[in-house]
């Protein structure tokens, strides 16, 4: 237990300095996007009707890897170098995109190409599929193709839902949160304590994006794709064959793990299916854009959805029921 809160207060402080740190240089990249003219400009489907710097994405990176970077000694940094640069490939392709437009289906390949990286060099992928269809370990093959659908359809439902101030932030750090819980109660500490610096490098951002007037920024697809990576491996990790949450939560408690980490991300991976299957119905693309998602509903409806997303993430999800009432139980 005395192991257990060392690493819960170490944490806490580096989830502390990435918030410092992204808050540092939060001014300076505001100041970046303006002068290079990276802006999210007015559409029709977009909800702001003047242009908004970018360049979020850049801040929480900057926080997130000086962090890791600067306390390295706690962190098997090796374990970790192939996820940070992924992210990194990631958040220049979605800068690019911001930019010059891409084609989607050039960001698939890359975001293909980048999930085949993380499974390759990184060692992560899905293995344990929990006995759902009576299926418990998947065979190589078959951990390979679903790991890269499942990567990259997670990198994309996180990008789509960020669509209304603070909503995708709060709902990344309520994720990263039961990410954290998790893999504290299965002596992850590594992955526990990148999720906690995660919550530290978005805060500052999630504040200026919902509560600025003259610094609002958003984070853009750049930023969007490099937290989805980030979801990518920590869902992967969780559901390793032989991982620490497979020993505990699975063999100890019963937990189905498949159905755990989707919990997590029901709202974004439910919601972008739902979306994508109405695009089709109507024989549009799948990637059409439209204010047909979750977000844009509960905002016509008059609700906070920052403290909307959170309290989704956090409270309704059955994943995230379980995990807190575990950690208390096991506390």
């Amino acid at each position: 237990m005395n192991i257990v809160i060392h690493y819960a207060w170490l944490g806490l402080l580096l989830g502390v300095v990435a918030c410092i740190i992204s808050a540092a240089v939060y001014p300076l990249v505001l100041r970046m996007a303006r002068v290079w003219r990276v802006l999210d400009c007015s559409e029709e489907r977009k909800l702001h009707c003047t242009p908004v710097p970018a360049m979020g994405g850049v801040v929480i990176f900057i926080g997130m890897f000086f962090t890791v970077a600067l306390f390295f000694t706690f962190f098997p940094f090796d374990k970790y170098f192939v996820l940070l640069m992924t992210m990194m490939v990631l958040l220049l392709v979605g800068l690019w995109d911001d930019v010059k437009d891409i084609s989607v289906w050039i960001r698939i390949v890359i975001e293909t190409l980048v999930v085949v990286a993380l499974i390759y060099y990184g060692g992560k992928k899905i293995e344990l599929f929990g006995g759902v269809w009576g299926i418990g370990v998947l065979n190589c093959w078959w951990s390979w193709v679903i790991s890269v659908l499942a990567g990259v359809g997670l990198m994309n439902a996180i990008n789509l839902i960020d669509g209304v101030d603070g909503y995708s932030s709060a709902y990344i750090m309520g994720a990263c949160f039961l990410f954290a819980c998790v893999f504290y109660m299965c002596d992850m500490y590594g992955m526990g304590i990148l999720s906690v610096v995660c919550i530290g490098a978005v805060f500052p951002f999630f504040l200026h994006n919902v509560f600025g007037f003259m610094t609002k920024m958003f984070r853009g697809n750049g930023g969007t794709l490099m937290i989805g990576t980030l979801i990518v491996g920590l869902t992967f990790s969780m559901l390793q064959s032989g991982s620490q949450c497979d020993a505990v939560l699975h063999v100890q408690y019963g937990m189905g793990l498949v159905s755990l980490g989707l919990s997590f991300l029901s709202i974004a991976v439910f919601d972008t299916l739902r979306v994508m299957f109405v695009r089709i119905i109507h024989k549009k693309s799948p990637f059409h854009p439209d204010k047909h998602y979750l977000h844009h509903i509960v905002y016509r409806l008059w609700f906070l959805a920052p403290w909307n997303s959170l309290c989704h993430s956090l409270l309704e999800s059955d994943g995230g029921h379980c995990v807190v009432a575990e950690l208390i139980a096991w506390g």
